[in-house]
């Protein structure tokens, strides 16, 4: 019987081809009504994981599709999803699934996310609970990254076996050079070294930005017609990436416009 590619479990290449084309996965962060549940929103076909709890009225003006995790059981509603994405099962199943036609998935956003993994690793705990009350030990702070890990893990697997993009929003965070805390006294003006990041907890943030394939910091430049301005690469102290052969920034960027604007 001739070997039939399509049929290998291996994610092989043919002629410097891949069977399946893997799906891209994105972080595209900034400050608070930048407009990066909109630029998200442009991939074709996204289901949004909603971690603001139904309060984006973003998503309802622009008709997208969301779930909304439970709070009672944040990380295994994603994982439960996810897995019926990978499996086309439930609302992914082919014959009637609601969602069956999804070709993105967005986690909007990540920040909002962590938080609630973490207070649902407290809830957990008899002697933790509140965070409000009480700190995180290192059994929430442990079970925090466990979960993070596990997420992406899966998000890997809707990339490689499904063929999708997954598109993840993030707020930002500027973070000084540790060393230099040692060092600034009370009159100094801050930090030598600067860094903005999307903010993130947990032990997963050192790892975050090599689980992706591009990193994008989005802002707003004002002026008459103000002008949202998505950055590949480093912007002043925020940091972001592109393995796509992307430009240095794009104004009022869509998927369409990145999309095009890809090298490889």
């Amino acid at each position: 019987m001739a070997f039939d590619p399509t049929k290998s479990k291996f994610n092989i290449q043919v002629y410097g081809k891949q069977v399946l084309k893997p799906g891209r996965k994105f972080i595209i962060y900034g400050m608070f009504g930048v407009g990066k549940t909109t630029l998200a929103a442009t991939w074709p076909s996204p289901l949004f994981i909603d971690t603001d709890f139904g309060e984006n009225t973003k998503l309802v003006e622009l008709g997208i599709p969301y779930l909304t995790p439970r709070k009672t059981s944040y990380f295994s509603d994603m994982t439960e999803l996810m897995k019926a994405w990978l499996n086309g099962t439930d609302v992914f199943d082919k014959d009637g699934g609601p969602f069956a036609d999804r070709k993105t998935l967005v986690i909007d956003t990540w920040t909002k996310l962590n938080r609630a993994l973490l207070e649902e690793a407290a809830r957990e705990n008899p002697r933790v609970a509140d965070l409000a009350k009480n700190k995180a030990t290192f059994t929430e702070w442990g079970l925090l990254a466990s979960r993070q890990f596990a997420i992406m893990d899966l998000v890997t697997q809707l990339c490689d076996q499904k063929g999708i993009d997954v598109v993840i929003t993030a707020q930002p965070a500027v973070l000084g050079d540790e060393m230099e805390e040692a060092k600034k006294s009370d009159d100094a003006e801050g930090y030598s070294q600067v860094v903005g990041m999307p903010s993130l907890i947990g032990g997963y943030k050192r790892s975050f930005g090599a689980d992706v394939s591009d990193l994008y910091y989005l802002e707003v430049i004002q002026g008459a017609t103000p002008v949202r301005r998505l950055w590949t690469q480093p912007r002043n102290s925020y940091y972001a990436k592109t393995r796509l052969g992307l430009p240095a920034y794009m104004d009022n960027p869509t998927y369409d416009t990145i999309h095009k604007a890809m090298k490889i």
